[in-house]
């Protein structure tokens, strides 16, 4: 079959006019950055292996309690067991189960990191953007990013130890105020790690708006000025919407993750006295799990609701951010 010319054009009509040329852009793009390819191949390899793979495991799921020892292999134990259809969906949910409260609780700690953290790294690279002093400038962000680099076993031994009920810098301070935060306290304890998360990733989460501001065009800003606009409607009017799909993906991202309240965090601070309010999905799965040698067939069932919620809210997300803000992933 002759490759198609451009001069074929003429003798076809609509759809297959379209067609042709969407078949020339494409083969002309693979000519193009084709090589490139390669480059990807070790990333789909390690995400195949890694990430594919393992979901075969989702069979436990479905399976009766499983017994790992039963046959020669762990592997022909999980194949051997029988079927069980959804019952291990109706234990996590069931009356006398922990998994509702537990849900509860990840929900309102991921809502209140998105709702009171994300907005501040927003505010803080138009901040930081808008310092014309570049040593000073530069000072600040490297104080900022720093505690991202730390890890959440670092983090947690700090603040714990700021903030002890007897011997804490930080309590200290604040009972002059009348005042005292306690880590054991299951009221205060979602408070704190919003209080943590927002402490260690803001200055990093500001990297991307701050690439984002920078790539806006100068000339907008020179035009808005001798029109007579103030900073704040030069932020409002150019800066703003100049990061809109920067925002927009990383708050679909953001959300998720919303069934991820940030289990190395609260594995790190949790204490028994605030686990009625601490405790999250991931961290009653490692206890299902690990802890407790406990089900791997309803641990399964556990994690699969996690992300079957998380692929839903991703989705959910990225359709909302399309029709309300005319931005999207795809």
């Amino acid at each position: 079959m002759r490759p198609v010319r451009e001069t074929d054009f003429t003798r076809l009509h609509g759809f297959e006019v379209y067609m042709v040329q969407a078949r020339l852009k494409e083969k002309s793009k693979f000519k193009k950055y084709g090589s490139l390819m390669l480059f990807l191949l070790p990333g789909v390899l390690l995400a195949f292996v890694f990430c594919y793979v393992p979901m075969a495991g989702l069979i436990m799921a479905f399976k009766q309690e499983i017994d790992l020892t039963t046959y020669t292999s762990s592997i022909a134990s999980i194949i051997m067991t029988p079927w069980g259809g959804f019952s291990q969906f109706a234990k996590l949910f069931a009356a006398n189960s922990d998994f509702l409260r537990v849900l509860g609780n990840t929900l309102f700690i991921s809502v209140m990191k998105i709702v009171l953290v994300f907005p501040v790294p927003i505010i803080l690279a138009i901040l930081i953007t808008e310092v014309k002093n570049k040593v000073f400038n530069k000072a600040v962000q490297s104080v900022m990013y720093l505690p991202h680099f730390l890890s959440w076993a670092v983090v947690a031994s700090v603040f714990m130890t700021f903030m002890h009920p007897n011997t804490g810098a930080l309590n200290a301070i604040l009972k002059l105020f009348g005042c005292s935060i306690d880590v054991s306290s299951a009221n205060q304890f979602p408070w704190i790690m919003v209080l943590t998360t927002a402490w260690k990733d803001i200055g990093w989460s500001a990297v991307a708006y701050i690439a984002a501001i920078l790539a806006i065009d100068t000339e907008q800003y020179e035009a808005a000025k001798i029109d007579g606009a103030g900073k704040l409607k030069q932020i409002w009017h150019i800066t703003l919407p100049g990061i809109a799909g920067t925002v927009a993906v990383l708050l679909i991202m953001r959300i998720g993750y919303l069934m991820d309240a940030g289990f190395e965090q609260i594995y790190a601070m949790l204490t028994p006295t605030a686990e009625s309010k601490g405790e999250i999905i991931g961290t009653y799965i490692y206890k299902l799990a690990i802890k407790n040698g406990g089900s791997y067939a309803l641990t399964t069932a556990a994690g699969l609701f996690n992300s079957v919620i998380s692929l839903v809210l991703v989705l959910g997300g990225n359709l909302f951010c399309k029709k309300v803000f005319n931005r999207s992933i795809w």
